[in-house]
């Protein structure tokens, strides 16, 4: 999986430059759900290596398109803080997350329900950042320095 990340880091970053973070970052949020629902119906070695081919090259492509997201929107000088108020809920939900999930598989004897729910997260995510109006150009700028 990490392999599979590698290239997507540049690669989806370039096209930022061309296509916007925002578009990328909706298409990595899309192509990890569709990585998931290929390892939900893997019957075959060969959907699971294209699940880590997918979701590896999605996954690669996340962060730094977010961060990249996260600049626009709130600029240089709010980065920090906005990224640590998104960190606590992440942390939270992703100390939580495998708890429910082994709870499902407790009730139902299988991880199926708990991958469906990741689809489900990952569609949501990749449908907020479409929906989700572009950063005003005055919403990211930057204070000019003390004295220039």
């Amino acid at each position: 999986m990490g392999l599979a990340s590698l290239p997507s880091r540049v690669v989806m970053n370039l096209l930022s430059d061309r296509l916007g973070p925002r578009a990328l970052l909706a298409v990595s949020a899309g192509l990890q759900a569709l990585g998931v629902v290929l390892l939900i119906v893997a019957a075959t070695p060969a959907l699971v290596w294209l699940y880590i081919v997918v979701y590896g090259f999605a996954f690669g492509a996340v962060s730094p398109l977010r961060a990249a997201v996260t600049g626009e929107y709130f600029g240089r000088l709010a980065f920090g803080v906005i990224t640590a108020v998104q960190g606590l809920p992440a942390q939270v939900l992703g100390a939580v997350g495998p708890l429910g999930a082994g709870y499902l598989y407790d009730r139902h004897g299988t991880y199926t329900a708990a991958l469906w729910l990741c689809v489900v997260a990952f569609a949501v995510s990749a449908l907020a950042v479409v929906v989700i109006p572009p950063a005003r150009a005055s919403s990211a700028a930057e204070p000019s320095p003390a004295g220039a």
